[in-house]
């Protein structure tokens, strides 16, 4: 579905997600929207509106959920995970993609934001989380793709589509955050390729930061 809204450059096409159309179950909703957002990303993120963030949430919930329990489980499956440790397996199933989607949601998105205003540029605030949480399709795509040829790390063709596929998200992402700052920010492309490359930079900053304190708070 796509309507149509004014901005500051005139007339902008908005795309409803198929998830938040009504038109389709949630599951079928859910595969729709990952296709749209892998598929025709440019639409996806030059046309994304405001909304309410319940749908996007659970969107990235089980975008985010799909890697992390190939990657326990098949750890378990193939016996990587001594039985001791199954517990501590199946509650990193459970906790962690709702904490990867309140980062994303909360944390990634306010980095986004406060760059973009480093441009100049502004979009109403749901926007950045929106169009966050729906950027958790690559984990459901290549991520899977990732932890699936992450199982035989001793075959030739998996090590070339594990990198193929980091280096592939790389660059969609790039490609996709940059449609964002074109869209809803009204930024020119060279300006909006430019304030990409910061948050980049910041968010890369900003999770090594982060790391580092994890570590120090849990070391012996």
């Amino acid at each position: 579905m796509i309507i149509s809204s004014p901005t500051s450059l005139g007339l902008r096409e908005l795309s409803v997600p198929p998830l938040e159309t009504g038109s389709h179950g949630w599951l079928a909703g859910w595969l729709r929207t990952v296709a749209d957002v892998m598929l025709r990303p440019g639409r996806f993120f030059t046309g994304l509106g405001e909304g309410p963030l319940a749908k996007p949430l659970l969107f990235a919930l089980l975008s985010a959920a799909l890697p992390v329990s190939l990657a326990e489980l098949g750890a378990l499956q193939q016996g990587d995970i001594e039985a001791d440790r199954t517990t501590l397996a199946l509650l990193r199933v459970g906790l962690v993609p709702p904490l990867a989607v309140a980062w994303i949601a909360y944390v990634q998105a306010f980095l986004w934001r406060r760059t973009l205003a480093l441009f100049k540029a502004s979009a109403p605030s749901s926007i950045a989380a929106r169009a966050m949480l729906y950027l958790t399709a690559v984990a459901a795509t290549l991520g899977l793709l990732m932890t699936l040829t992450g199982f035989a790390p001793e075959s030739g063709p998996c090590v070339i589509a594990w990198y193929a596929s980091l280096n592939t998200a790389y660059i969609y992402i790039f490609y996709a955050l940059t449609k964002l700052a074109r869209g809803p920010y009204a930024l020119s492309r060279g300006r909006a390729i430019l304030a990409v490359a910061t948050f980049e930079l910041a968010y890369a900053i900003t999770l090594f930061i982060t790391a580092l304190a994890y570590f120090a708070a849990t070391a012996p």
